[in-house]
């Protein structure tokens, strides 16, 4: 197997570096929330937005990234992201408000859109086909090793220093991405330059931002108020345009027509439920223990750890499991005993005792890679080589959406109800999302091998 040149070398360091910062920050932001209210006197709804912000602008514009790059060059892009990052994550640490905080949070997600796919899409390009692979794994492995260890590294970060350094971290790292791509990488761009689905595109973004906005403002508003209402009417109007729109298109940003096969279907709702209840769990949980419980920012993200370090070790497992069969068994028996985790942590929640929960926090991490591993690949899988670009997409933005809705309600339960209550029914119904998804699995993806 040849050795990479010192270019590629070049290449995969820009895209590593960008791809874990990104990744590091969905996570271990999460811990400075606590600080975050007090400093900034923040409501409960107001940090959800932290979290939703960043989370919805990657859902909205993940689907464009691979056309806007096709149009205006794979480096280009991707330079532009890691800018956007760098100096949003500058303006955040030295945010005077939590309004501003959260708008460049959006803008953060804006640059974290353009990074994640054309990091991959840059490697792609450079490394050879007998490598491809192992780089494609450097930076896969890169990433979720840093979105497990987000909340511990980003405790340690908010004792040493206070929260605004878990933003600041991020600009060294993003000028290191900067100069090796920009010293490196080649512009690249695809011979075909499809048009962007522009409408598809504004049908998705507004329909997540009502239903986003619906949910995140419900505290403000009132459960059963007109504007809380409106919002999330229009947003369930707009995703089913969305839907009809992305069907008929030529070149949909979302290629709606392949959920009508049930081994993709199946394997996407596993996807958006299990990011559904990781993103609800992993930002509920951190201020659960900080705020409920009393710990410091380091003492609850060694509490989380549990709940997250075993997808980087049980991952190539549950990958060679899921070589030798269809995965059905796999992410079924992964999402009941995710849901069964989920149930165990609301049902003990209100005793205020964390010892009672670290064996759920256990059971929770031992599911995802059993869940995550086997539903990522599925959809490429189950289709012909053609298609794998498309079902890729897919996997993508089912990440996306179940991460955005988690926070959207999870904050909302949370940002409603009194005390400890909102957090158990939180958590218990990204519990029931999970047990739904592993009745559907079972139903909809093939039998073994």
């Amino acid at each position: 197997m040849s050795r990479l040149t010192a270019r590629q070398r070049g290449v995969l360091l820009a895209a590593a570096a960008a791809t874990a910062l990104t990744f590091f920050d969905q996570t271990a932001t999460t811990a400075a929330l606590h600080d975050v209210q007090r400093d900034l006197h923040a409501s409960v709804s107001e940090l959800q937005w932290i979290m939703g912000a960043y989370l919805l602008a990657l859902a909205a514009l993940v689907p464009a990234a691979g056309r806007l790059a096709d149009m205006y060059g794979r480096r280009r892009l991707f330079l532009v992201g890691v800018a956007l990052f760098g100096v949003a994550s500058l303006a955040c640490a030295a945010a005077p408000s939590i309004e501003l905080l959260i708008a460049l949070r959006a803008v953060q997600g804006m640059g974290g859109a353009l990074v994640v796919p054309l990091a991959l899409a840059n490697v792609a390009v450079v490394v050879p086909q007998e490598r491809r692979g192992w780089a494609i794994g450097v930076l896969a492995t890169g990433g979720s090793t840093f979105l497990s260890l987000g909340p511990l590294l980003g405790g340690a970060i908010v004792d040493a220093g206070g929260w605004r350094w878990v933003f600041a971290i991020g600009v060294p790292i993003a000028a290191l991405s900067l100069w090796a791509g920009g010293r490196w990488m080649e512009e690249s761009r695809a011979p075909r330059r499809p048009p962007l689905d522009a409408t598809g595109l504004l049908l998705l973004a507004a329909g997540l931002g009502a239903i986003v906005v619906g949910l995140l403002q419900m505290e403000a508003w009132g459960v059963a108020a007109a504007p809380t209402l409106a919002a999330l009417g229009a947003g369930a109007a707009l995703l089913v345009a969305f839907a009809v729109v992305e069907h008929r298109a030529a070149e949909p940003v979302v290629a709606v027509r392949l959920l009508r096969i049930p081994a993709v279907g199946g394997f996407l709702i596993a996807l958006l439920a299990g990011q559904f209840a990781v993103t609800a769990l992993t930002v509920e949980l951190m201020l659960y223990l900080q705020r409920t419980l009393g710990y410091g920012a380091l003492v609850a993200g060694l509490l989380f750890l549990p709940t997250v370090v075993a997808t980087p070790l049980l991952s190539p497992t549950a990958g060679r499991l899921a070589d030798r069969a269809r995965g059905r068994l796999l992410v079924s028996g992964g999402l009941l005993a995710a849901a069964a985790a989920l149930l165990w942590i609301a049902l003990l929640a209100g005793e205020r005792s964390v010892w009672l929960l670290l064996p759920a926090f256990a059971l929770f991490g031992l599911s995802r890679p059993f869940v995550f591993t086997p539903s990522s690949t599925g959809p490429v899988t189950a289709l012909p080589p053609r298609e794998h670009g498309v079902a890729a997409a897919l996997v993508t933005e089912a990440y996306q959406l179940g991460a955005v809705l988690g926070i959207a309600v999870a904050g909302g339960l949370v940002a409603t109800t009194a005390g400890v209550a909102g957090f158990q029914i939180a958590i218990a119904v990204a519990g029931g999302l999970c047990l739904a998804a592993a009745l559907a699995t079972r139903m909809l993806l093939p039998s073994e091998r």
